[in-house]
Parts: C-alpha cells; structure tokens; sequence
C-alpha cells in the first residue's frame, strides 16, 4: 500500500489518508461514538464503517513509517493515533518476527 496523501478535515480532527487502495478516515470529529475508528471514505454514521480494520490499519502504519520525505506534524499525528490503536497488534506483529509464543 501506497501513501498518496493525508489531510486532517475541520469537523474535529478526521484524518483522511488517500492510498493507491482508495480513501481511509481515521474518524476525529467532536462529540463522535467512534473516536478513530476506521472507516472507507469520510464516516458517515457507522455504514461505511470497517468492521476488521486491524490489518488494514496495520498496512497504513508500516506504508506511513516507511514515507521518509514530509515528515511533518500531519504524519507524526497520524502515526501516534494508528499506533495507539494498533497497540496489541503491533506488540504480537513483533513477537511473530521474533518468533516468540506469548503464553
């Protein structure tokens, strides 16, 4: 997956990241039940809401840690929220590299 873009929109703090696989919001908007859940295009209630999003936003971390040119506040931004949503996930992602078996 390929970064093309990010923007963050005035409703809140949406962030919207453009790939070469279609749009994704990291949902921010003020008063929102679904505070930086994923969603396909910009969220609109829940029905284009991404159930599995994990593996997804797991893609979007590793494509936004490997963007080098720009690392500006909008990408460090975007970086902390997937990271804090990813948090078991990275942690058992590494743990798979290293070949370790959590008990």
């Amino acid at each position: 997956m390929e970064i093309l873009s990010i923007k963050m929109y005035k409703d809140g703090g949406t962030i919207s990241i453009i790939t070469d696989c279609g749009e994704f919001c990291l949902d921010g908007r003020i008063g929102t039940k679904t505070k930086y859940q994923l969603f396909d295009n910009y969220p609109v209630d829940t029905h284009n809401l991404i159930e599995k999003s994990k593996p997804i936003q797991w893609e979007l971390y590793q494509a936004l840690k490997s963007k080098h040119e720009g690392w500006d506040m909008m990408l460090k931004y975007t970086i902390s929220v997937l990271e804090g949503n990813l948090k078991q996930w990275i942690r058992k992602e590494k743990l798979k590299k290293l070949n370790v078996i959590e008990l």
